[in-house]
């Protein structure tokens, strides 16, 4: 993580503390996935395919002058899962570093999926969203305007980005919401 050294004060007196340096987000820079703040896992399809189908988001917020470090991160699960429910995490700054050590180890930033060579009507409809530096990347198996490739080296390099996803959302800690989506 990249620090800075914020100081504040009158000229006699200076109030100086180490804090996390905003993220690389000025052009001409390069971010990392230390700069990811948002994260949206969406796993769905119609209910007789048989695959997961459940909603994973979370949002990070570093340390700031004024502010500690936190987080949220919130599932639903519907069916084909574990559990099934609305959630909030036990530890929300945790699970967010662990989905993007996940994303991280996946390369998700090199992640292409190539177009489907034919039409499918009953199939997952899955996406990954990731936000940092004001930019939503989404890779997803049903992204407009069309469908793309399932069964070729991308499609399943993705699938098992998923699975990697999903294992580690469901081994999580989680606390049952109290209110609803």
């Amino acid at each position: 993580m990249k620090w800075a050294v914020i100081c504040a004060g009158a000229l006699v007196t200076a109030l100086c503390f180490a804090a996390p340096a905003p993220a690389a987000c000025v052009p001409g820079t390069t971010w990392t996935y230390d700069d990811i703040r948002y994260v949206s896992v969406v796993q769905s399809a119609f209910p007789n395919g048989g695959w997961p189908d459940y909603s994973f988001e979370a949002t990070y917020f570093p340390a700031r002058a004024t502010y500690a470090e936190r987080a949220s991160a919130r599932l639903t699960a519907k069916r084909n899962v574990p559990r099934t429910g609305v959630f909030v995490a036990s530890d929300p700054i945790a699970s967010f570093r662990k989905i993007v050590g996940v994303l991280k180890a996946a390369s998700f930033f090199d992640m292409r999926l190539a177009p489907a060579t034919s039409s499918y009507i009953d199939g997952p409809e899955d996406t990954v969203t990731v936000a940092l530096c004001g930019i939503r990347w989404s890779l997803g198996t049903i992204v407009q305007p069309g469908q793309v490739a399932q069964n070729d080296d991308s499609g399943r390099r993705f699938f098992a980005l998923e699975s990697e996803l999903r294992k580690m959302i469901f081994a999580d800690a989680w606390s049952t919401s109290t209110t609803e989506p």
